[in-house]
């Protein structure tokens, strides 16, 4: 899950960022690189992101429907991020497998292929 991926949103409400600052917690900064370490539910259905640039510890949580407390490491909306080409980001892409960049040689092919002697 290493895809890259840039933030567009670094805005939030003064709540937010009064908490943050509080809890000394480290935010995505617009236009910068990230890559995702995992997908986390978020609020009203949608998914949230833990970055692996990113590591704050977890602080205190209360669900808004179920009220129960803990602790959580904070995520971040998968909205506040595209692909590097600005297109919006959903889950099932990001988890796609990416296809190695080489190319595997049948046994036949591989013994046509002269080795270069560096001795």
């Amino acid at each position: 899950m290493s895809k890259e991926i840039i933030c567009i949103n670094d805005s939030y409400t003064p709540e937010w960022e009064i908490y943050f600052q509080k809890q000394g917690i480290t935010k995505p900064t617009k236009d910068s690189i990230y890559t995702v370490r995992e997908f986390v539910n978020f609020m009203h259905g949608e998914k949230g992101l833990l970055l692996n640039e990113i590591v704050n510890r977890p602080t205190p949580r209360i669900g808004p429907i179920s009220g129960i407390a803990g602790e959580q490491e904070q995520c971040w909306a998968i909205s506040r991020f595209t692909d590097l080409l600005g297109n919006p980001l959903s889950e099932s892409e990001l988890k796609k497998k990416k296809k190695p960049n080489f190319v595997s040689l049948t046994n036949k092919e591989e013994s046509n292929i002269s080795y270069l002697n560096l001795n």
